[in-house]
């Protein structure tokens, strides 16, 4: 008797189960049921200028996420030999076109550099990141870029030097 309300109830169960998905399983489209559990709020209780706000803030955060995968290139092409310091350089440059603030803390840091030694600094501090788990091969390698900074601007280059 007892397996008998055993095999009833989980026979129940298989058919509620079944039920309960079955307006899924016959939707029109999966994508619609996603949209609805994403976005449980109602559209008419969502701020028009907190949402403006978001997308605002999404585009820019997704612009500096696209700036710093260029720069993490760029950084990785000069490990590799494939480009000079003063390449490297170049395409910080370009990359940091589309944001000026870009160079702000570098400001703070290296107060009497000009702009092309912080495009140079801004190079090896994402080539120090990159290397942060190699300490042998990072000193060895910002060292010889610190050196080469040196050379090319030799009055500012004393300011602010982070240790490796």
């Amino acid at each position: 008797m007892r397996s008998l309300i055993c095999v009833g109830l989980g026979s129940a169960l298989v058919v509620l189960t079944g039920l309960a998905a079955r307006p899924l399983l016959l939707s029109s489209s999966g994508a619609e049921t996603a949209l609805e559990v994403q976005n449980p709020i109602p559209v008419g209780y969502i701020d028009p200028d907190q949402l403006r706000e978001y997308h605002d803030l999404t585009a820019k955060q997704q612009a500096a996420l696209s700036r710093n995968a260029m720069k993490m290139d760029v950084a990785t092409e000069l490990i590799h030999g494939n480009l000079t310091l003063s390449e490297a350089s170049t395409r910080f440059r370009e990359i940091t076109l589309t944001d000026p603030a870009g160079l702000t803390y570098l400001r703070l840091a290296y107060p009497a550099a000009a702009d092309d030694e912080l495009h140079y600094r801004n190079v090896i501090g994402v080539v120090r990141g990159l290397l942060a788990r190699e300490p042998k091969r990072r000193a060895d390698l910002v060292a010889w870029l610190e050196a080469e900074v040196r050379a090319r601007f030799p009055t500012n280059a004393a300011d602010g030097i982070p240790s490796v």
